[in-house]
């Protein structure tokens, strides 16, 4: 669910795996939950220190207050989306934080004196912080929360770097920068082991996330809720913010998408090429498609027991010829396979064969959609 790879060695005990609260908040349909169920408990000793690791599933990514109501108890933000702040651990304090409904954050939490604090997403209540003397051992009395652990190359010194370039991204609806999704042709290059700067707009009602690489936020004062100087890998603000990551340590695809699934499933969601990505650090690997059955699996194969003696050498075989097709399989593009699709000189596109490319996009309904989708097509570079 939350993943940050800390060395413990350089962090204070309370952030420790056996001082952590887990909560998973879900807004589906009409249930607010917290770990699945409609209010979970946690129980903690007062005046000890706890880490609360909170991530939030909502299918439109809205923005919402994760809250702490009544009680005695003091928070701290300390990390965003799986990255710890920069700024000293006891900065962001509060009762109310506000998070999209696709991200992720860490709280350093204490409660002075027993009681009950109500943990809200938005409206809902998702859990119950019960403090009292339980006699657990969990929870540090430490006073002092110490100082994030160090970060990575990948993550210092961006703020004070030489770009080496620069790109605006712009959210809108079914679309980025006014294209549609196409898995085989990127938005752009991004070449690895550089430092860039992009400005992304259209994220108030069209949340961006980004993968591989955590952006830093370089805007002057942030961009609403999302700290200048703090790094995050989702971005939800009114107006454009200035960015910069470094694509170092993987490449190759490097995708991009407005978090609303709607909107995402819908074409809203596209990739860069990190070209000159060492083979070591390609993220190629590319998996069979999965086809749902209804029916039991066939049982697994035996492999036959080997011959006493191996046969005589044989000489190799020609190899085969490209494939060809009769008059007959040539009849209509529709449904054949990709080997009789492109031997008959039909089109075969993201699974599919047809005539030509006009009639791969038959559901859209513009000729303006089209002609971005054939500019995307014909044009790899933009």
């Amino acid at each position: 669910m939350i993943i940050i790879d800390d060395d413990y060695s350089k962090v204070h005990a309370w952030a420790h795996p056996q001082n952590e609260l887990l909560l998973l908040v879900s807004d589906i349909g009409n249930s607010v939950l917290g770990n699945g169920i409609t209010n979970e408990v946690f129980q903690v000793e007062v005046g000890r220190w706890h880490r609360l690791r909170v991530s939030t599933v909502e299918p439109n990514a809205n923005t919402a207050a994760l809250s702490f109501n009544g009680g005695d108890c003091t928070v701290h933000k300390v990390a965003s989306d799986g990255i710890w702040h920069n700024a000293a651990l006891t900065t962001y304090s509060g009762s109310s934080f506000d998070m999209t409904g696709a991200s992720r954050a860490d709280y350093a939490i204490s409660c002075a004196s027993v009681g009950s604090t109500t943990v809200k997403w938005g409206s809902g209540e998702v859990a119950t912080i019960e403090a009292g003397t339980f006699g657990s051992n969990t929870g540090s009395e430490e006073t002092d929360l110490g100082n994030a652990p160090p970060k990575p190359a990948s993550l210092t010194g961006l703020n004070d770097a030489s770009v080496d370039g620069t790109f605006s991204i712009t959210m809108s609806g079914a679309k980025i920068n006014r294209k549609m999704r196409d898995e085989d042709v990127p938005l752009g290059v991004v070449p690895y082991g550089g430092i860039y700067e992009w400005t992304i707009g259209g994220t108030g009602a069209h949340p961006y996330h980004q993968h591989l690489y955590h952006m830093l936020i370089v805007e002057p004062g942030g961009c609403g809720f999302h700290q200048e100087g703090e790094f995050y890998d989702t971005l939800s603000a009114s107006g454009s913010c200035r960015v910069r990551f470094y694509a170092i340590d993987i490449g190759q695809r490097m995708v991009l998408h407005c978090h609303v699934l709607g909107h995402e499933d819908n074409g809203a969601m596209t990739w860069m090429d990190v070209t000159g990505t060492p083979s070591s650090n390609q993220n190629n690997v590319v998996a069979p498609a999965y086809q749902c059955s209804g029916g039991t699996p066939p049982p697994p194969t035996t492999t036959p027991p080997p011959s006493p003696s191996p046969p005589p050498p044989t000489a190799t075989p020609p190899p085969s010829p490209p494939p060809t097709a009769t008059n007959e399989e040539c009849s209509s593009c529709d449904g054949l396979s990709n080997g009789s699709c492109r031997a008959c000189g039909c089109n075969w596109f993201r699974g599919s064969c047809s005539a030509n490319r006009r009639e791969l996009y038959s559901n859209v309904q513009d000729q303006e959609e089209y002609q971005w989708k054939m500019q995307a097509l014909l044009e790899p570079g933009i």
